[in-house]
């Protein structure tokens, strides 16, 4: 898609009734949290899953691709807002995710603050953090310990982040083997 093509939005329409218009601010998203809540309550599947709702939001927000990264972070900081840090990440991480490489703030600001609204919903995380010197700056890991059996590595591969694999080192780490997730 170029920048300046219109993008229909797939789902929800503009009458939904969690949406609301602020005139100062903008549509503001994520009032209504009960399907969020579900996802912060839960176990682990869609650990960094954006809220449903949000996500209609979102949707009804976009005129043109190039509004995609900040109609998300507007969301995920108006979750955060809320305490929905997990659908906060992962709002964020949609955002990071349609950042261009190039751009700076892909990083410098949108990635790093998935990093705080992760550790924020799961607050295990950053004690699991390690970072390894690599050339002129640093892989960052996960460490898990298991009980001996073995280590595992475990990388997400291109373009994913390795917090969005979660559920799957705990459970290696569960099951006795030592994990190290890194992104490459």
């Amino acid at each position: 898609h170029q920048g300046d093509q219109r993008i229909k939005p797939g789902v929800g329409h503009r009458g939904d009734a969690h949406v609301r218009i602020n005139r100062r601010e903008g549509v503001r998203c994520g009032g209504r949290a009960r399907l969020g809540q579900r996802v912060e309550q839960g176990g682990l599947a869609g650990v960094w899953q954006a809220d449903a709702a949000d996500l209609h939001c979102g949707a009804a927000q976009l005129r043109r691709r190039a509004d995609l990264p900040g109609v998300f972070e507007t969301i995920a900081e108006e979750a955060a807002s809320h305490g929905r840090h997990r659908a906060a990440a992962g709002s964020m991480r949609i955002a990071e995710f349609f950042t261009a490489g190039s751009d700076p703030v892909k990083v410098e600001r949108r990635y790093r603050r998935f990093r705080e609204l992760a550790d924020l919903g799961v607050p295990a995380l950053a004690s699991a953090r390690v970072e390894i010197d690599y050339r002129a700056g640093f892989l960052p890991c996960y460490r898990l310990p298991g009980s001996g059996r073995g280590t595992v590595l475990v990388h997400g591969g291109f373009d994913s982040l390795i917090e969005e694999f979660l559920g799957i080192w705990q459970r290696i780490a569960a099951a006795g083997f030592d994990v190290i997730a890194f992104d490459g």
